[in-house]
């Protein structure tokens, strides 16, 4: 028989950064030579042996080392000569590396132009120059991660963002301030119904910062801010940053527990509330300004619209904001930002996306998350309008696409979970002229595809809280690449390895950022700020740890690719895993807890939790148990940060090393969830148990009617998404706060069935009545 008779040998080796370079490659000859002994098995069967799909390649580079006679002579019997030693061939792989040694090493690399672009190639080939090159001048007892890898060329330390300098009267205060000089008359803000000017802004702010005056605030002071999402509330975080102190932003949706800590860890001197919000701050009632109180009102009423002349505004480098993230030590940390941070972000955010006077901004997110600053500063920094909606809009899709049109709002901020949600309730047939700004995590395929035939523009935006807001910004004009895109104003993104040197564009590393956006580091932690705010090896600035891995493009453009550490995004939220795993590990019931995120098939990810049960748990079923655990929760931590799945854990499986092998975890089920199942009755009931399989990506027999909605592993998020549905299924119009008091299937099919009713009714009254004037007409 006549042909080629090899099989192609699957090769996956890993590298001890610690090893000696003798010692890496004596570990890749042994384990080639390992493999070698089981060649004779097909690419079909070592598929089959492997975790890795049919449908995926079990690689798609492949090296041939050439080894034949390149004298002639075959074998020892001279008679025999080769002559022709010219050939072609071809692979079916993307990337194909052939070596032959004679008298000097030869390589030729092969690629399909379709799948890998040239300059990744020449790139791939600069680097395996360059590895031959320093492996050929150090010693075999050289450690391999000491060794330099990387082309001189290609070192260069950093990618920059345009460079122009900020002036001092650009800042947030004086931009509003020049366009109420400018645009008096102009509506500021539109918010509950009520639309303000520029100088009624201003006005309000000024009444606020003189009456803040008087109680003694001022530079340097810290000031809690826990207020609804009202006309107040911008008022406020304006007039605080007037009288020259910083503003701590608190969710009034947060854990009282949650915000004693904020209070206590920030030393807050005052606390801006209202109404019922002030009765929940008991413990700290020396510290609150309760804007109802008739004593801050008649303050307010009395004080002049002009600033007091003794306020000192604030200088650029002061701080204007301490916002709290979650925090990897189990509690939250605050995230202090400057005045020139800010001013940076905004005049780069004017610039790309771009926003300009003409513009109408929606702000839907709360405050304690650091995109708002984007919502609400950045219309009042050009001069155009902002429309702040409450939670009643903000958390129903329906009613969020209806305020989108009525008020012809152009530039909407928003997760992908909430763009998700918009996407699932409009029915726009045309593209919309809206530009959609899209972060907080990574944007999946399929909805940007969906986003870009929908908006006008649409933009990717990435940054974490420690480097302002946004710091990256790419728009999409198709979405068959997504990126985080270039550096903005002043910034400069450093890719780099373990060792804080820079790796070769196209391969993978760690993001580290700096420049003018950068925070001044984390509120009375000064070890967790010298952890995460390095200095440059190269340049000796100022760069932040990122923690999030990313790739260089050819066009210079970034690619997320994953966290180094176990922080997650949910939501657009930044949880760190071992935070909710403090909070559960306090509960009496859990002996040991590990937290992990999966998708939830949507693109998405949820919280699952990892239990193992102390001996107190035996006294309940597993409905109690659940119930128990939530409510320990419910007191500590927000519902973002809240695991939808929790699973019993006996037996933990355990890596070599005897850690918990979190990929080895099971699936995620209800295990504790599940109660006595009690099937669907009526029509309703069995509509509804279709439509939460469909939304909690459940199997129909694992929901009872009697279950609740949030036990089976619902969240805030798909309850928004429920209430669209039942608006939109059954022509039932259930607030969000009544449809979060409905949990169970069976309340839920009994208030649907109870509006429908209703509505008929009405329908009949309507008809009685036209047949009634009909009969008066007849009369006439």
């Amino acid at each position: 028989m006549l042909g080629l008779f090899i099989n192609s040998i699957p090769l996956c080796v890993s590298v001890d950064k610690t090893s000696t370079i003798r010692a890496v490659l004596d570990h890749i000859h042994r384990t080639n030579m390992e493999c070698n002994e089981h060649s004779y098995l097909s690419y079909s069967d070592i598929q089959k042996q492997s975790d890795i799909p049919a449908n995926k390649p079990l690689f798609e580079s492949l090296v041939i080392f050439e080894n034949y006679p390149s004298d002639g002579v075959a074998g020892d019997d001279s008679s025999v000569r080769l002559t022709q030693l010219n050939s072609e061939e071809d692979t079916n792989f993307a990337l194909t590396l052939y070596a032959s040694m004679a008298e000097k090493l030869e390589v030729d690399l092969h690629f399909q132009t379709a799948r890998i672009s040239l300059e990744n190639v020449q790139s791939v080939v600069e680097y395996l120059q360059q590895i031959l090159i320093s492996l050929s001048q150090v010693s075999m007892e050289e450690i391999i991660s000491e060794v330099s890898l990387i082309p001189v060329p290609k070192t260069k330390a950093f990618i920059a963002g345009e460079t122009k300098e900020i002036n001092a009267k650009s800042g947030l205060l004086a931009q509003f301030e020049h366009y109420v000089g400018m645009t008096p008359d102009k509506v500021a803000v539109v918010c509950d119904d009520y639309a303000f000017t520029y100088k009624q802004l201003s006005e309000r702010i000024n009444k606020m910062a003189n009456m803040l005056h008087t109680q003694g605030l001022g530079a340097g002071d810290l000031v809690s801010v826990y207020l609804p999402r009202n006309i107040e509330l911008l008022t406020s975080m304006l007039a605080i940053q007037k009288v020259g102190a910083a503003y701590v932003p608190l969710s009034t949706n947060y854990p009282i527990d949650r915000i004693a800590y904020m209070l206590e860890h920030s030393k807050a001197k005052r606390v801006i509330t209202s109404g019922d919000l002030a009765l929940e701050l008991e413990n700290c009632a020396d510290r609150v300004l309760d804007l109802s109180a008739s004593n801050i009102v008649t303050a307010l009423e009395g004080s002049s619209v002009a600033l007091n002349n003794e306020i000192q505004l604030p200088a650029p480098d002061d701080l204007m904001y301490v916002i709290y993230t979650s925090g990897s030590t189990g509690k939250p940390k605050g995230v202090c930002i400057s005045h020139n941070n800010v001013a940076n972000f905004l005049h780069a955010m004017e610039q790309s996306p771009g926003l300009s006077s003409q513009d109408r901004l929606l702000a839907i997110t709360p405050i304690s998350f650091d995109i708002s600053v984007l919502e609400l500063y950045l219309p009042l920094y050009v001069g155009a309008t902002v429309h702040i909606v409450d939670e009643k809009i903000s958390k129903d899709s329906g009613k969020l696409v209806s305020y989108i049109e009525q008020n012809q709002i152009s530039c909407v901020q928003a997760t992908p979970a909430t763009w998700t949600m918009l996407e699932g309730q409009s029915n726009w047939s045309t593209v919309q002229p809206i530009k959609a700004l899209c972060g907080g995590e990574a944007l999946p395929l399929h909805l940007a595809t969906k986003m870009v035939s929908r908006y006008e523009e649409v933009w990717n935006m990435y940054g974490p809280t420690e480097a302002t807001v946004w710091v990256g910004a790419h728009r999409i004009d198709n979405a068959d690449t997504i990126s985080i895109g270039t550096p903005i104003l002043n910034t400069k993104f450093h890719v780099l390895n373990d060792k804080l040197k820079p790796v070769v564009p196209g391969m993978s590393g760690e993001l580290y950022i700096s420049g003018a956006g950068l925070a001044k580091g984390y509120l009375n932690e000064p070890e967790l700020t010298t952890e995460r705010f390095l200095s440059s090896p190269e340049s000796g600035e100022l760069i932040y740890k990122t923690g999030d891995v990313v790739r260089q493009n050819s066009n210079n453009a970034y690619q997320y690719l994953g966290r180094v550490d176990e922080q997650v995004k949910v939501r657009g939220y930044r949880i760190e895993l071992a935070e909710v795993e403090s909070a559960l590990i306090q509960n009496e019931l859990i002996e040991f807890v590990v937290v992990k995120a999966v998708s939830n098939g949507d693109d998405f990810s949820q919280l699952v939790a990892y239990c193992e049960l102390t001996p107190a748990s035996n006294e309940y079923d597993n409905l109690d148990l659940l119930q128990k655990v939530k409510a320990h929760l419910n007191e500590t931590l927000p519902e973002y940060m809240h695991p939808a799945y929790f699973e019993i854990i006996e037996n933990w499986p355990l890596t070599p090393s005897g850690k918990v092998d979190k990929k080895a975890l099971p699936k995620p089920e209800i295990s504790l969830a599940l109660e006595e199942y009690v099937a669907p009755n009526t029509d309703t009931e069995h509509s509804l148990v279709a439509l939460w399989s469909e939304l909690l990506k459940l199997e129909p027999s694992k929901i009872s009617v009697t279950s609740s909605f949030f036990l089976l592993g619902g969240n805030s998020l798909l309850l928004m998404r429920l209430v669209s549905r039942l608006r939109e299924q059954f022509s039932v119009d259930i607030e969000l706060e009544e449809a979060m008091e409905l949990s169970s299937i069976r309340l839920l099919a009994e208030k649907v069935d109870d509006y429908q009713k209703s509505n008929a009714l009405s329908d009949i009254s309507k008809v009685s009545d036209v047949l009634a004037e009909d009969e008066v007409e007849e009369a006439i």
